[in-house]
């Protein structure tokens, strides 16, 4: 799956916020301890990104962590505020 997103990177804490919202407007069930590589669909067992797409997402997840650490934001506290906005 290509995650229909525009974000290829982020810089700040709304960047960050951005790029949770465009994961959960992919109605994946996201949570950011977790690698891009395990994620899989529940009606096959299969992978839901290439390796080459959850390379690049997990990049990008790792920036999240930098940028929140870096300003004293609590990831999980954004990304659950995120999460609550939406019904899986």
């Amino acid at each position: 799956m290509k995650l229909k997103t525009q974000i290829n990177q982020v810089n700040t804490v709304t960047d960050v916020r951005k790029f949770f919202e465009e994961i959960s407007n992919n109605s994946i069930a996201f949570h950011p301890d977790e690698s891009f590589h395990n994620y899989v669909h529940l009606d096959n067992d299969e992978k839901t990104f290439s390796k080459t797409e959850a390379d690049r997402l997990d990049r990008i997840l790792v920036k999240c962590f930098i940028i929140c650490t870096d300003k004293n934001k609590d990831i999980y506290d954004l990304c659950l505020s995120v999460l609550e906005e939406y019904e899986f």
